[in-house]
């Protein structure tokens, strides 16, 4: 304190704020703040010497290698808009005007898996954005379908039935069936699920059991119906034979 006290008695006796070496206690937060700040527009001083090669109209002189060459920083895709600044392939296929672009896509992808730039496929021509998280043609990867008989969609990149974390194995015993009847959508086994037997949604009637993807009548039905009826019909034969002989 009483140096600090000092100090300030010269600066105001001399007017001279550089005669003494005063500490300042912000300068720690000062410093951190300014190179925060700086660090974008002093990336692109501190990443190596001037170059100061001539270059003709539309180019720009970069440090490559440690020699000075002369770039179209307007299409160069490792220096895209400026010295080193290079197009991942996440981000773009191409520069163009300075920027990083995916197909039609002019200022291109964030390069994350939210929105990445994928190749083209057989129904796209040109490179694209996509988000691997939630596309059900891009989960996870570029080009990864989710197959509507394992999922009925695309969560935090993997294939998923419903609420479930998970899709299903794609086959008749592990089936995605998709929100019928209001009902959530999971996996089911289509061999022997009486509400979807041999195809989702479709319904085995009363009396009726799936085997092996088919409706089947249950063992023992028609023997009960036919029994029902057969007593029935017995009963009332016997009855009135009884009243006319007791006539």
């Amino acid at each position: 304190m009483i140096g600090r006290a000092f100090c300030v008695v010269l600066r105001l006796s001399l007017g001279l704020g550089l005669v003494c070496g005063c500490g300042d206690d912000d300068a720690p937060a000062d410093a951190a703040s300014d190179v925060s700040a700086d660090a974008p527009v002093d990336a692109p001083v501190d990443a190596g010497p001037p170059c100061e090669r001539e270059c003709p109209a539309g180019e720009q002189c970069c440090v490559v290698g440690g020699e000075e060459v002369c770039v179209d920083t307007m299409s160069d895709l490792a220096h895209c808009g400026g010295c080193g600044v290079v197009c991942r392939a996440e981000r773009g296929n191409e520069c163009r005007e300075g920027r990083c672009a995916c197909g039609t896509t002019d200022i291109g992808c964030l390069g994350e898996m939210a929105n990445i730039c994928c190749p083209p496929t057989a129904d796209r021509t040109m490179p694209y954005c996509a988000n691997l998280q939630l596309s059900g043609e891009n989960c996870g990867a570029c080009g990864v379908v989710c197959d509507e008989r394992v999922s009925t969609g695309c969560s935090a990149g993997v294939c998923v039935c419903g609420n479930s974390r998970e899709g299903c194995a794609g086959t008749d015993e592990s089936t995605c069936c998709q929100n019928l009847g209001g009902s959530e959508s999971t996996c089911v086994d289509l061999t022997a699920n009486r509400e979807h037997c041999g195809a989702c949604g479709r319904r085995c009637r009363a009396g009726e059991d799936c085997v092996s993807s088919t409706c089947r009548p249950r063992a023992g039905a028609d023997a009960g119906v036919d029994a029902g009826t057969d007593a029935g019909v017995d009963a009332g034969v016997d009855a009135g034979d009884d009243e006319e002989e007791s006539g």
